[in-house]
Protein backbone atom coordinates (compact mmCIF):
# COMPACT_ATOMS: atom_id res chain seq x y z
CA UNK A 1 0.00 0.00 0.00
CA UNK A 2 2.73 2.47 0.95
CA UNK A 3 4.76 1.60 -2.16
CA UNK A 4 1.66 2.60 -4.14
CA UNK A 5 1.60 5.91 -2.23
CA UNK A 6 5.19 6.63 -3.28
CA UNK A 7 4.60 5.66 -6.91
CA UNK A 8 1.39 7.71 -7.05
CA UNK A 9 3.17 10.75 -5.62
CA UNK A 10 6.32 10.39 -7.72
CA UNK A 11 5.54 8.33 -10.82
CA UNK A 12 8.64 6.37 -11.84
CA UNK A 13 10.75 5.78 -8.76
CA UNK A 14 14.51 5.48 -8.92
CA UNK A 15 15.82 4.32 -5.60
CA UNK A 16 19.30 4.79 -4.20
CA UNK A 17 22.09 2.41 -5.16
CA UNK A 18 23.74 2.92 -1.76
CA UNK A 19 23.20 -0.05 0.56
CA UNK A 20 22.49 0.75 4.21
CA UNK A 21 25.20 -0.07 6.72
CA UNK A 22 24.00 1.78 9.82
CA UNK A 23 20.60 2.94 10.96
CA UNK A 24 22.04 6.39 11.69
CA UNK A 25 23.33 6.65 8.12
CA UNK A 26 19.95 5.71 6.65
CA UNK A 27 18.11 8.17 8.92
CA UNK A 28 20.50 10.98 7.98
CA UNK A 29 20.19 10.21 4.26
CA UNK A 30 16.37 10.09 4.47
CA UNK A 31 16.09 13.32 6.50
CA UNK A 32 18.35 15.06 3.96
CA UNK A 33 16.24 13.84 1.03
CA UNK A 34 12.87 14.68 2.59
CA UNK A 35 10.78 16.96 0.37
CA UNK A 36 10.35 19.92 2.73
CA UNK A 37 8.59 21.97 0.07
CA UNK A 38 5.88 19.30 -0.09
CA UNK A 39 5.63 19.31 3.69
CA UNK A 40 5.24 23.11 3.72
CA UNK A 41 2.35 22.76 1.28
CA UNK A 42 0.66 20.35 3.69
CA UNK A 43 0.58 22.87 6.53
CA UNK A 44 -3.02 23.67 5.65
CA UNK A 45 -3.82 20.17 7.02
CA UNK A 46 -2.54 21.02 10.47
CA UNK A 47 -4.11 21.29 13.85
CA UNK A 48 -5.08 24.69 15.24
CA UNK A 49 -1.50 25.26 16.44
CA UNK A 50 -0.04 24.95 12.91
CA UNK A 51 2.10 21.97 13.89
CA UNK A 52 2.10 19.40 11.10
CA UNK A 53 0.17 16.23 11.91
CA UNK A 54 2.25 13.17 12.80
CA UNK A 55 0.74 11.15 9.94
CA UNK A 56 1.92 13.74 7.42
CA UNK A 57 5.48 13.39 8.75
CA UNK A 58 5.15 9.59 8.56
CA UNK A 59 4.07 9.67 4.92
CA UNK A 60 6.76 12.08 3.81
CA UNK A 61 9.48 10.32 5.78
CA UNK A 62 8.40 6.95 4.39
CA UNK A 63 8.76 8.38 0.88
CA UNK A 64 12.25 9.70 1.69
CA UNK A 65 13.28 6.42 3.35
CA UNK A 66 12.05 4.42 0.36
CA UNK A 67 14.01 6.61 -2.07
CA UNK A 68 17.13 6.53 0.14
CA UNK A 69 17.45 2.74 0.04
CA UNK A 70 18.15 0.28 -2.80
CA UNK A 71 15.58 -1.95 -4.52
CA UNK A 72 16.54 -5.01 -2.48
CA UNK A 73 15.77 -3.15 0.75
CA UNK A 74 12.23 -3.70 2.02
CA UNK A 75 10.63 -0.66 3.61
CA UNK A 76 7.28 -1.14 5.30
CA UNK A 77 4.86 1.00 7.27
CA UNK A 78 2.50 0.14 10.11
CA UNK A 79 4.11 -3.25 10.82
CA UNK A 80 2.97 -5.44 13.68
CA UNK A 81 0.18 -7.90 12.93
CA UNK A 82 2.33 -10.20 10.78
CA UNK A 83 4.73 -10.63 13.70
CA UNK A 84 1.91 -10.99 16.25
CA UNK A 85 3.14 -7.84 17.91
CA UNK A 86 0.86 -6.06 20.38
CA UNK A 87 1.62 -2.76 18.68
CA UNK A 88 2.07 -1.30 15.23
CA UNK A 89 5.43 0.34 14.56
CA UNK A 90 5.52 3.27 12.13
CA UNK A 91 8.28 2.05 9.79
CA UNK A 92 10.57 -0.92 9.35
CA UNK A 93 13.49 -1.50 7.05
CA UNK A 94 14.70 -4.99 6.18
CA UNK A 95 17.98 -5.57 4.36
CA UNK A 96 19.88 -8.86 4.60
CA UNK A 97 20.47 -9.54 8.30
CA UNK A 98 19.36 -6.04 9.27
CA UNK A 99 15.84 -5.43 10.54
CA UNK A 100 15.39 -1.89 11.81
CA UNK A 101 12.40 -0.19 13.37
CA UNK A 102 11.62 3.52 13.24
CA UNK A 103 9.00 5.23 15.36
CA UNK A 104 8.10 8.83 14.48
CA UNK A 105 6.68 11.42 16.82
CA UNK A 106 6.35 15.16 16.90
CA UNK A 107 7.05 17.78 19.51
CA UNK A 108 8.30 15.13 21.97
CA UNK A 109 4.71 13.95 22.42
CA UNK A 110 4.60 10.83 24.64
CA UNK A 111 8.34 10.20 24.21
CA UNK A 112 8.60 7.91 27.25
CA UNK A 113 5.68 5.83 25.97
CA UNK A 114 7.39 5.45 22.58
CA UNK A 115 10.63 4.38 24.28
CA UNK A 116 8.81 1.75 26.38
CA UNK A 117 7.37 0.17 23.22
CA UNK A 118 10.88 -1.09 22.36
CA UNK A 119 11.57 -2.57 25.83
CA UNK A 120 12.10 -6.34 26.19
CA UNK A 121 8.51 -6.68 27.39
CA UNK A 122 7.16 -3.91 25.13
CA UNK A 123 4.75 -4.31 22.23
CA UNK A 124 7.54 -4.25 19.61
CA UNK A 125 9.66 -6.96 21.28
CA UNK A 126 8.23 -9.72 19.07
CA UNK A 127 9.52 -7.94 15.98
CA UNK A 128 13.08 -8.98 16.95
CA UNK A 129 14.58 -5.81 15.52
CA UNK A 130 18.37 -5.61 15.18
CA UNK A 131 18.21 -1.86 15.89
CA UNK A 132 15.64 0.88 16.27
CA UNK A 133 15.30 4.60 16.70
CA UNK A 134 12.83 7.31 17.54
CA UNK A 135 12.62 10.23 15.16
CA UNK A 136 11.10 13.32 16.78
CA UNK A 137 10.15 16.30 14.58
CA UNK A 138 10.11 19.52 16.62
CA UNK A 139 9.29 23.03 15.47
CA UNK A 140 11.42 25.71 17.08
CA UNK A 141 11.74 29.48 16.54
CA UNK A 142 15.18 29.03 14.91
CA UNK A 143 16.45 25.54 14.05
CA UNK A 144 18.06 25.36 17.49
CA UNK A 145 19.05 22.14 19.16
CA UNK A 146 16.59 20.76 21.67
CA UNK A 147 17.97 18.64 24.46
CA UNK A 148 15.87 15.70 25.54
CA UNK A 149 16.58 14.07 28.85
CA UNK A 150 15.81 10.40 28.57
CA UNK A 151 17.40 7.07 29.35
CA UNK A 152 17.34 6.14 25.67
CA UNK A 153 20.25 6.72 23.32
CA UNK A 154 18.00 6.31 20.31
CA UNK A 155 16.07 9.58 19.76
CA UNK A 156 16.97 11.58 16.67
CA UNK A 157 15.67 15.14 16.96
CA UNK A 158 14.79 16.96 13.75
CA UNK A 159 14.39 20.66 14.53
CA UNK A 160 12.76 22.99 12.02
CA UNK A 161 11.56 26.56 11.86
CA UNK A 162 8.01 27.63 11.07
CA UNK A 163 8.49 27.69 7.29
CA UNK A 164 10.75 24.61 7.15
CA UNK A 165 13.49 26.81 5.72
CA UNK A 166 16.03 25.79 8.37
CA UNK A 167 16.26 22.15 9.42
CA UNK A 168 18.82 20.49 11.66
CA UNK A 169 19.11 17.06 13.22
CA UNK A 170 20.78 15.89 16.39
CA UNK A 171 21.46 12.48 17.85
CA UNK A 172 23.25 12.36 21.17
CA UNK A 173 26.33 14.57 20.90
CA UNK A 174 26.22 14.73 17.09
CA UNK A 175 24.35 17.31 15.03
CA UNK A 176 23.90 18.07 11.35
CA UNK A 177 22.62 21.04 9.39
CA UNK A 178 20.16 19.53 6.93
CA UNK A 179 18.80 22.61 5.24
CA UNK A 180 19.52 26.32 5.45
CA UNK A 181 17.23 29.05 4.16
CA UNK A 182 17.80 29.95 0.54
CA UNK A 183 16.45 33.01 -1.21
CA UNK A 184 14.77 30.88 -3.93
CA UNK A 185 12.97 28.75 -1.37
Amino acid sequence: MWHLFVKTRLGYVERSSCAPTTLQGVILRAVKSTDYKSIREQFRRTLFNEILLERAWQMEFYKALYLSTPNNCITSADVGDVFESRGVIDLTLYYGDLFWGIELLREGDRLDEHIRRFALDGPYSRLQLTDYCLLDFQRVPRAAQIAITTGSENPFIVSYDEGLHNVSMSHGEESWIIRLAASSD
